[in-house]
């Protein structure tokens, strides 16, 4: 449906967002001691198609700054693997909609095992039985 009807327009404030965001993460590339990708002109596109993509998704006819913010936080985290921490419903700290960036440690926001060595990596839940035959073989091996 969404491939055949909807084809959203960039707004006068994604484009300036795409802007200012791709300006700062060439930056922060250059300016970060490890090695990362390169910032390119292809990357610029791929965040005008990520962020056409993701209004396309929501059925809009317009793509919105928050898109670009959503696919923002994609390619921090693809690029320089951080993790945006967005505020719960109800949490104090983030009634202005400020996204807290973190650097990723490992952990249950990485989908890393859950570190109580039944193998699985789903918090509280019993391994299925897959699992449980993985588990088996490597005792054997």
């Amino acid at each position: 449906y969404a491939k055949q009807r909807v084809a959203p327009v960039m707004s006068e404030e994604a484009c300036s967002k795409i802007a200012s965001e791709y300006a700062d993460l060439r930056q922060k590339a250059a300016g970060n001691g490890t090695r990362c990708l390169p910032i390119t002109p292809r990357t610029l596109e791929t965040i005008i198609r990520l962020s056409t993509a993701h209004a396309k998704l929501h059925l809009r006819a317009e793509v919105k700054v928050e898109d670009v913010k959503a696919t923002m936080d994609l390619l921090n985290e693809a690029l320089f693997h951080e993790i945006i921490k967005k505020p719960k419903k109800g949490d104090e700290g983030g009634k202005d909609g400020d996204h807290e960036e973190e650097s990723e440690g490992g952990g249950a926001e990485t989908g890393a095992d859950d570190d109580d060595d039944d193998g699985d990596s789903r918090d509280g839940q019993e391994p299925s039985e897959g699992d449980k035959e993985n588990q088996a073989r490597m005792r054997e091996a």
